[in-house]
């Protein structure tokens, strides 16, 4: 399991150069005009950790050996905190 954590984006990338000089409007291709936030960084969670917002955002993930075969496959995990079981 990861923590997702949101790092800042200050500017757009051109074609051309890695980035765009301040104040540049992004060319007519960017989804979305910097500055902004994007999950790009993943800390893995070992143990206890403490969420650092009302909300957090994990990715999940699981060792699947070479050797499993195509089918159905179930499995538990559980996310918790102090008040109530958020994921189960």
């Amino acid at each position: 399991m990861y923590q997702l954590i949101d790092v800042q984006v200050n500017e757009n990338t051109d074609v051309d150069v890695s980035t765009l000089p301040a104040g540049t409007p992004a060319p007519s291709y960017v989804t979305r005009q910097a500055p902004f936030r994007i999950f790009d960084a993943l800390r893995p969670v070992t143990g206890t950790f403490a969420a650092r917002a009302a909300t957090e955002a994990l990715y999940v993930c699981w060792s699947i050996p070479d050797t499993a075969e195509p089918g159905m496959f179930t499995g538990a995990d559980f996310v918790t905190n102090k008040h109530y079981d958020c994921l189960d």
